[in-house]
This record gives C-alpha cells, sequence and structure tokens, in this order.
C-alpha cells in the first residue's frame, strides 16, 4: 500500500480502504524470506548495483493462498549498513500504529523483540550481495487477481497478533 502525501498510510489500511497502487523505483531489491519467520530480509542496490545495505522488515510469517503468498507489515523496521551498524526504521509509523489500535503493547513488544533477535543474530552478510538477474530472464506475468488479498484474520485494528 502506497503512502498518502504526507508520508502516511496507516489510518486508511486501518479502515479497510483499497490500497493505492505503488511502484518501486530508484533501487534494486531482493527479499529473503523463509517460511514461518516473522521478518524477511532485504538487501538493496543503487541504480548502479553498488550494494546500500540490508533491511529488516518485520513481519507476519508468510501464509500460502491460491495465488501466492501474504503476510501483513508490522509497520516497524531495521536499516542495516554495509559495516554491521543498524537502526530503527519507521519509529513514528509504529507508534501510530499503536495509537489506532492495530497493535496493542503486548504486540508491540513481541515486534520489537524480533527485531532485536534479528540484529543480535545478524544474519548479513547473506552471501546474496554480488547477485545480479539474469538480463535474459523475461517479466513475467502477474496473474489475475493478484492484487486481491484474501480475507484472513487479523486484518483489522486491535486484531494483529505477532
Amino acid at each position: 500500500m502506497g503512502r498518502d502525501a504526507d508520508g502516511r498510510y496507516l489510518e486508511r489500511w486501518a479502515r479497510g480502504d483499497d490500497p493505492v497502487p505503488h511502484a518501486w523505483r530508484h533501487t534494486h531489491a531482493l527479499d529473503l524470506v523463509r517460511l514461518g519467520e516473522a521478518h524477511a530480509l532485504r538487501l538493496f542496490w543503487d541504480p548502479a548495483w553498488r550494494f546500500l545495505g540490508w533491511y529488516v522488515n518485520l513481519q507476519a510469517p508468510l501464509r500460502r493462498t491460491a495465488l501466492g503468498y501474504d503476510t501483513t507489515d508490522w509497520a516497524l523496521d531495521v536499516w542495516v549498513e554495509p559495516d554491521g551498524t543498524w537502526e530503527w526504521k519507521d519509529e513514528g509509523d509504529f507508534s501510530e500504529a499503536q495509537a489506532l489500535g492495530i497493535l496493542d503493547g503486548a504486540a508491540a513488544a513481541r515486534v520489537r523483540a524480533e527485531g532485536e533477535r534479528v540484529v543480535a543474530e545478524a544474519p548479513w552478510p547473506t552471501g546474496w550481495e554480488e547477485w545480479r538477474p539474469d538480463p535474459e530472464w523475461p517479466l513475467p506475468a502477474l496473474p489475475g487477481a493478484w492484487d486481491v488479498v484474501e480475507p484472513s484474520p487479523p486484518s483489522r485494528p486491535g486484531m494483529l497478533t505477532p
């Protein structure tokens, strides 16, 4: 779900508004996700493929759907520089998610604990930092209804249970 002009998106998400189209631009990215894990590790490169760092996206473990996999983002993330220094990212979004009732105090503590666990584990470098896609790979066609999220509890404020 894309952000509003003011950078916000959680109020629309909490109300259940339709997603806003959003196209990723400006960097190359590769997500490494393991089934059962409450995070994804995203590698970022600039347009010239200079490695920028790792992004720990704190999220619900993937769940299988008819079209692939779904997850729910938990608003708080971690940015890790190539030298391994790190910082929390999106603290404002995380606070807003709590204020809107999307995450209660206990759920927020579990999300932060997952971030701390990943940072302590430090699963970087990953071995994928020099990866490049084969330029001959065709862009796959998306299946019909790819943008329709299957309803599954929890999906509304106050119901996320990381």
